[in-house]
């Protein structure tokens, strides 16, 4: 599969930012939470943005001032929680103000988290491959970002990625969903090729360590202003080796294996660090990354085509272009030959079903 021809003269535009008419049932329940929160904010108004199947993301302009309302029905949200307690045990300039969260009983037991909210502009705007030129200032914000506390262990935060997606085991009804599309045996055999890729020869030497690491360092999840860089969304943090995270990056935005090296010598270059004493690293975490980004990837897909029903196009098609920008990082996994052709025929179908 030549992943680069599915694009060649194509446009697309994504949505992220949704006004919340005052008459909505989520500006209701927004106002409760708010109403018997520990935080006074006044609603000028409020915009859905882009969440996620664990939770729901909102923005709140009071004033001059901006806000996050994160919220879940599922009071037990491992990802919600676990951002909570990260914004809860780190105060940074670089990540959001933590001012209050909980469970809130509205009609059923709410979770959610209230903090403060930054803007800037999307990173896509200047192009992914600005980080390399501003590499500096991203390899500022890394470094001091690590230096944060996060009390959830590297080999947890794999295990939350890639051990529950047994769809049978995970949920009757998403199994019942997808097996209308696909054959669940072959669902799950991918499933178990990228947990095996991570869990059969885990490198704890390499992974586990001391410094916080963000877990899903997306393009998403950066906002840059004025030649700065600011992180949102911690939900997958964890303690462990700012490698990976380097790594993370240059697999989610797709870079060419040269570029991700040029990416990881800068980092090098800017920790003082000697490339070929590293090198064994990068190898290793570009390919527990690999495996956890095309596995959270499908993942996302399933839900999108089997709960949400591809109610959501712009978000199929969204994930189609991830999965094509970094088809060639497959290659970094040993099962890449087993697994590529029935991903790619899935993932891909929104897009070479119109061409």
């Amino acid at each position: 599969m030549n992943a680069s021809q599915l694009f060649t003269g194509r446009a697309y535009a994504f949505d992220m930012r949704e006004d919340v008419d005052e008459t909505d049932v989520s500006h209701e329940i927004i106002e409760d939470i708010l109403s018997k929160s520990k935080v006074n904010i006044e609603i000028d108004s409020i915009s859905k943005l882009e969440g996620t199947e664990n939770f729901d993301n909102y923005r709140i302009v009071s004033g001059d001032r901006l806000y996050s309302v994160k919220i879940s029905l599922d009071e037990d949200c491992e990802v919600l929680k676990n951002e909570i307690n990260f914004l809860k045990n780190n105060k940074s300039a670089l990540i959001p103000f933590y001012l209050d969260s909980g469970l809130i009983k509205i009609g059923t037991n709410i979770l959610f988290l209230i903090s403060s909210h930054d803007e800037g502009y999307d990173i896509r705007g200047e192009g992914v491959m600005s980080v390399i030129d501003n590499s500096e200032s991203f390899f500022y914000t890394l470094y001091h970002f690590s230096n944060l506390k996060s009390k959830t262990s590297c080999r947890d935060y794999l295990k939350s990625i890639l051990n529950e997606k047994d769809i049978e085991k995970y949920s009757k009804v998403l199994a019942s969903n997808i097996s209308s599309n696909h054959e669940l045996k072959k669902i799950n055999k991918i499933f178990s090729f990228f947990h095996d890729e991570v869990f059969l020869d885990y490198k704890e030497d390499i992974l586990e360590g001391a410094r916080a690491c963000h877990g899903s360092l997306t393009c998403d999840n950066i906002i840059t202003k004025n030649g700065l860089y600011k992180y949102k969304n911690f939900g997958y943090s964890f303690s462990g080796n700012p490698i990976f995270d380097v790594c993370f990056f240059a697999v989610n935005s797709g870079f060419l294996k040269r570029d991700s090296l040029l990416l990881f010598k800068k980092y090098c270059d800017y920790n003082e660090l000697d490339l070929s004493n590293y090198k064994k690293e990068y190898d290793y975490c570009m390919k527990v990354c690999s495996a956890i980004y095309f596995s959270k990837l499908f993942f996302d897909y399933l839900i999108e085509e089997a709960v949400f029903e591809t109610r959501r196009p712009h978000k199929l098609l969204s994930l189609s272009v991830d999965y094509s920008k970094s088809y060639h990082n497959l290659s970094r996994l040993s099962s890449c030959e087993d697994i590529k052709n029935t991903l790619s025929t899935i993932i891909t179908r929104p897009i070479t079903d119109k061409i």
